[in-house]
């Protein structure tokens, strides 16, 4: 085998794309769009518009809740404020 093989992956039919695709958790699909522009047009076209819902939470410590069916994954988006005290989220209706 050499050390520098590639997997065609983006050469692979539609249909065999979008059932390893519905394999991936939400962060892997981010993450390999962001690959290039070709890619990026590739996983959005294999992946069904209603499969995730959204939600961000903006507190002292944000975060963006990925729902995939019956699951929730969870991306933590980093507060960078120098004078920020250690204070601690509360929850208000």
């Amino acid at each position: 085998m050499l050390p520098n093989s590639s997997f065609p992956l983006l050469k692979l039919p539609l249909v065999v794309l979008r059932r390893i695709s519905a394999n991936w958790v939400p962060i892997d699909l981010f993450l390999l769009s962001n690959v290039s522009k070709r890619t990026m047009m590739r996983v959005h076209s294999v992946i069904p518009r209603k499969r995730f819902k959204l939600k961000v939470l903006f507190w002292m410590n944000s975060r963006a809740i990925v729902l995939d069916g019956t699951k929730g994954h969870a991306i933590d988006i980093p507060f960078e404020q120098r004078n920020r005290i250690n204070w601690k989220d509360e929850m208000y209706s």
